[in-house]
């Protein structure tokens, strides 16, 4: 995590550095550990938190049989 704001701080203290780049700029784009929660925005957390929730639904609908559950859904 140090590592990654030192790297932002010199990133964006730089004289070649412009408002535009800056602006796209992201501390996240710095980190060794990708699967850190220290950089994930709320809006990842909750992507990450339904995808989980898919998966869990998919494997409790893969231990049915198929015939069962198509009877289920169309009637």
């Amino acid at each position: 995590m140090q590592n990654a704001m030192l790297q932002y701080s010199m990133y964006m203290t730089s004289q070649g550095m412009t408002r535009e780049t800056a602006r796209k700029l992201k501390p996240s784009q710095f980190q060794l550990i990708r699967e850190e929660k220290l950089f994930k925005t709320k809006e990842e957390l909750e992507e990450l938190a339904r995808k989980k929730e898919e998966e869990r639904k998919a494997a409790m609908l893969n231990m049915f049989d198929t015939s069962l559950l198509e009877k289920l859904r169309s009637g």
